[in-house]
């Protein structure tokens, strides 16, 4: 029974070396993974950091667009508002000096009727005058007829 419990104490102690060794090669091994994991969150945090800053600086810039995009919507209804206002003036303007053209034409064209009346006067006047010197002259061409006989 001695000699029983002798090998089979051996063969326990024999197993625990094993499972020493087995145990030593999982914790490096364990240790190694450990380690590698550490980097990777240690590499994992450097690109976190540097997406954070990149998202703060496009959200800076982000920023600035709109403030000028802002700064330029401003400007642009204010240049549009003064040109309404100088749209409207000469649009004011268009009508009143529409206005003074056709009360020029107006007045031209009464005077133009003006004229021609006055034409048409002197052309009667004209033909009578005509008329009264044929008749002088046909008179005259008469009374030396006359005095000749």
């Amino acid at each position: 029974a001695m000699v029983e419990a002798k090998s089979a104490m051996a063969t326990k102690r024999e197993e625990n070396e094993a499972l020493q060794k087995d145990l030593g090669k999982a914790e490096s091994a364990f240790a190694d993974a450990l380690s590698e994991k550490e980097r990777d969150n240690h590499a994992l945090r450097n690109d976190l950091d540097e997406a954070k800053r990149e998202l703060a600086s496009l959200e800076s810039k982000m920023n600035e667009a709109v403030a000028s995009y802002e700064s330029a919507m401003v400007e642009a209804k204010s240049a549009m508002a003064t040109k309404r206002e100088e749209n409207e003036a000469l649009q004011k303007d268009l009508g009143k000096a529409e206005s003074a053209f056709a009360d020029a034409l107006s007045e031209k064209e009464r005077d133009n009727h003006a004229l021609r009346n006055d034409l048409d006067e002197a052309k009667r006047e004209l033909a009578s005058l005509e008329s009264k010197m044929n008749e002088a002259v046909a008179s005259y061409e008469s009374a030396m007829v006359e005095a000749k006989s």
